[in-house]
């Protein structure tokens, strides 16, 4: 059983998101073994799925930009919608959709899904080799083949988590984490880490343990001392 008090966590690469994508690849190609005739259909729905993820690879979603333009999409829609009533604009949008040529064969799809999953093996694997632990006592920068580390004490860290991107935050609980060392210069900043809200809540606890400890051993030698005397 793993020790509780320990927790490791790891940062990754945007790509780690594109796993909407690699579904989608894979569940094209097998609807396209089991409905070839509305290839079309499948295909204009892969392409919607993959450039909204594509969007989400490319460009930072903040609270307020996503607000905004959630906002923006749900009134684009109604404002469609009451003037679809008068005019009907739907219908020939519908046909000259379904009437493009966006189509690939079974094997795109699967090879495409298939590519997406070696590279999530591939950053997982490397993730094994370079991560960070952090205890009560101590963060560890663990890096390399060999077990490379680089430790620093708990005592004056801090620990901050930032949701820069809401939509990458939804696919994985995926946010930022901005360390505080003291005697460093700089932060240390991780991007991407998975998980990050889990990491922040065991980070408060284990640090507020330690302080806790420090106080308890601070009242031990003050009621030591008061015996001595």
């Amino acid at each position: 059983m793993a020790n509780p008090k320990t927790i490791a966590f790891r940062t990754y690469p945007k790509i780690i998101f594109a796993w909407p994508m690699a579904i989608a690849a894979f569940v094209a190609g097998g609807a396209m073994l089991v409905w070839p005739e509305s290839l079309n259909r499948i295909g204009i729905v892969f392409m919607i799925v993959a450039l909204l993820n594509l969007t989400v690879l490319a460009f930072e979603f903040s609270r307020a930009k996503a607000m905004t333009i959630m906002l923006g999409l749900l009134g684009l829609t109604s404002s469609l919608i009451l003037l679809n009533q008068r005019y009907p604009i739907f219908r020939p949008l519908h046909t000259w959709l379904y009437s493009r040529q966006v189509n690939a064969s079974p094997e795109f799809y699967f090879v495409l899904g298939g590519g997406f999953l070696a590279i999530f093996v591939g950053i997982i694997a490397r993730s094994r080799f370079d991560y960070w632990t952090l205890t009560a006592s101590e963060l560890v920068h663990r890096r390399g083949f060999l077990g490379e580390s680089e430790r620093f004490s708990t005592s004056g860290l801090k620990i901050r988590k930032e949701i820069t991107d809401v939509l990458e935050y939804l696919l994985l609980g995926a946010g930022r984490l901005v360390i505080t060392v003291p005697g460093q210069q700089l932060p240390v900043v991780l991007e991407n880490v998975l998980g990050s809200h889990r990491v922040e809540k065991f980070a408060e606890e284990v640090l507020d343990a330690r302080l806790v400890r420090i106080e308890d051993n601070s009242v031990n030698d003050q009621r030591t001392g008061q015996a001595g005397r």
